[in-house]
């Protein structure tokens, strides 16, 4: 049985979400638009608080006007450098800060229907389960695996699809007040979001917060800004954040080399395997030690496969340039009709 993988970055997302160059902009729109957004007289103080949050990481990116420089320090970079040198509030700011705005960008439920048509051609029918002979990791912080999967389930709830579907997040583990049975496996999780997922959690119980009890989303926005001052994190990661540990749960990663070991197959699809990222990825290469076919799809290819090249020695290497569908390799779609 052909076992595949599939390596998930930004340019998989980027017709409902935007890449990381793009993210400047998209902040100050948001930022314009809580501005002009009614809230509660309850949430009016956090409203303002986190405005000045977006404008303080705009001036620091040198976008705190309506033109954009793409010479500038990118999100992840500002975000390293306030990491090294032990900003942790600041760096605190940012992932409260992007983790409400994919909630906001998200609150219309807009999907790159490019996943609705990957489901269909891979789950399998009646259960609508992903073989366990493909594992997906996302370096991705959006919803959109959740979002497409309700067209499925004919459930509109995320956080119930995520648990139907079997997605695993970065931070978000079971803290021991629920017991060893709710403790993730290998085998029964799908998808794993090595980069957390852009939601907030209480700090307590590892439990996630609801996007979706406002009907107002400028009120659900503030609320949760005003609990991250109090109870709550955001459930957003990067890649060089160690991700805490509890007995019986050693993180997210273990996890995923376990269940990604007997792949033959890996689709690298919308992902650059940029720098800040090159530690983890080399270690998920590593893992694979069966690995002998690879699948890079990519507008720009050509350089995605030189970044590789320098964390794995697999040579026999297919581009994909078109990107109007998520690819299924050949192999694996022969393997399901035999």
């Amino acid at each position: 049985m052909v076992k595949l993988t599939y390596l998930f970055g930004a340019g998989a997302s980027r017709n409902a979400i935007p890449i990381v160059s793009e993210l400047p902009k998209e902040l100050f729109d948001f930022r314009n638009s809580l501005s002009s957004g009614v809230v509660d007289q309850k949430y009016a103080a956090a409203k303002e608080s986190l405005i000045k949050q977006i404008d303080d990481i705009l001036k620091a990116l040198e976008h705190n006007t309506s033109s954009f420089d793409p010479d500038c320090p990118s999100i992840d970079q500002y975000a390293k450098e306030l990491w090294q040198i032990g900003d942790i509030e600041g760096f605190r700011n940012i992932k409260r800060v992007l983790a409400l705005f994919f909630i906001f960008k998200q609150s219309k439920k807009e999907i790159d229907q490019r996943y609705r048509t990957f489901y269909s051609r891979i789950l399998s029918q009646h259960a609508l389960k992903i073989p366990e002979s493909i594992k997906i990791i996302s370096w991705n912080y959006d919803s959109q695996f959740e979002l497409a999967y309700r067209h499925f389930s004919k459930i509109d709830d995320p956080f119930t699809n995520k648990d139907k579907i079997g997605i695993l997040a970065k931070h978000l583990f079971p803290r021991l007040s629920y017991g060893p049975a709710w403790m993730p496996t290998a085998s029964g999780t799908s998808i794993f979001k090595v980069n957390g997922t852009a939601t907030i959690y209480h700090t307590g119980t590892g439990q996630e917060e609801r996007n979706d009890v406002f009907s107002n989303i400028f009120d659900d926005v503030c609320d949760k800004f005003m609990r991250c001052s109090v109870s709550h994190e955001s459930a957003l990661s990067f890649a060089w954040e160690d991700e805490e540990h509890e007995a019986g749960y050693e993180g997210i990663l273990p996890l995923v080399k376990e269940a990604i070991k007997d792949s033959d197959i890996l689709v690298i699809l919308g992902y650059s395997i940029p720098f800040y990222n090159k530690t983890i990825d080399y270690e998920i290469l590593q893992s694979m030690e069966k690995l002998n076919k690879v699948y890079i799809q990519d507008p720009n290819a050509d350089s995605v496969k030189s970044n590789f090249s320098r964390i794995c020695s697999v040579q026999n290497i297919s581009i994909i340039p078109n990107t109007e569908q998520f690819e299924v390799p050949i192999e694996y779609t022969t393997q399901r009709l035999s």
